[in-house]
């Protein structure tokens, strides 16, 4: 085959991880008869119908994954454990790739794929992560809970804290997808309640996983949302003196929010009080560090108190 053929080839393939699929190739100018010339002049090699993998380039997760969905082109989109991946959820080893298609008289099945052809088609359109089409956040939470119930908790964690969707989006989710026998729906409503075991609505999710915490590590309770020289706090242990204010980057991210901050900080120290700030990162990702440290500084002021 040509130098031309070839550079193209290999730039789609430096593009996508080492795969190359029919369609991006004719599109950048690689005819059918220059697609079958580069197989036999060993380019590329077959890996699924329409897809090849560039000769003595060994695929990528995000290459396998890529070459799967093209190979069901236009109507597949990476679902379930497989949209959970490309949503930074994390994954196992062992995992096939999940592809949902809406065309459900496409039945040809592929090697380490899932194939799912579902009945309920709300939310199907698909957003792009690294370069792959992938089912929308609820989507992919719904599905995930349908294949693998036990992964929810941790997914809502990873993308509620990353900002990827919201407590609001994912109740709306419910309610459109919410129908009987609909697969995935137990698994997310349990996840919300390990969320919130009181059941009654917190003003962020992170104080809920804030109350859990300190029971995992065995620390004492503390007052939530009390009320201190007029400001109201997230939370505060009385005996010592100690408020914590959980900062979550939706509600503290800007110049007038932290400057608001710090003149509450001042008020608060004024009248004895010491305020420890957690961010959702060391709470949810950094658990024992946070705890260790919020330990260290009770029991310094329990010892200031005391002495």
């Amino acid at each position: 085959m040509n130098d031309t053929n070839r550079a193209r080839l290999t730039r789609i393939s430096d593009e996508s991880g080492g795969i190359v699929a029919r369609r991006p190739a004719r599109s950048s100018g690689v005819s059918p008869h220059a697609w079958h010339r580069a197989n036999r002049a060993d380019v590329v090699a077959p890996f699924h119908p329409h897809v090849a993998v560039s000769v003595g380039f060994q695929p990528t997760e995000l290459g396998l994954i890529a070459a799967a969905i093209a190979s069901y082109s236009p109507d597949g989109v990476a679902s379930h454990r497989t949209a959970a991946t490309l949503w930074e959820i994390p994954s196992r080893p062992d995992d096939p790739i999940d592809v949902t298609i809406s065309n459900r008289s496409r039945l040809i099945r592929r090697a380490g794929v899932h194939l799912h052809r579902p009945t309920d088609l709300a939310d199907l359109d698909p957003i792009e992560r690294s370069g792959i089409p992938c089912t929308s956040p609820i989507r992919t939470l719904l599905d995930l809970g349908a294949v693998a119930p036990t992964r929810v908790v941790i997914a809502v964690d990873r993308m509620l804290g990353s900002g990827t969707i919201s407590l609001a989006e994912i109740e709306e989710g419910l309610v459109r997808h919410s129908r009987r026998g609909r697969r995935g729906i137990g698994a997310l409503r349990r996840a919300l309640r390990e969320l919130d075991p009181s059941h009654d609505r917190p003003d962020s999710v992170l104080e809920v996983r804030f109350t859990r915490f300190l029971s995992q590590h065995a620390l004492p309770r503390f007052e939530a949302h009390p009320v201190i020289c007029g400001i109201e706090v997230d939370f505060a242990h009385r005996p010592t003196r100690v408020a914590v204010e959980l900062d979550g980057w939706a509600f503290h991210s800007d110049r007038a929010s932290f400057e608001t901050d710090r003149e509450r900080d001042l008020i608060l120290a004024g009248a004895g009080w010491l305020v420890v700030r957690l961010t959702w990162d060391a709470v949810i990702h950094r658990p024992s560090s946070a705890a260790a440290r919020l330990r260290d500084v009770l029991r310094a002021r329990a010892m200031l108190a005391t002495g």
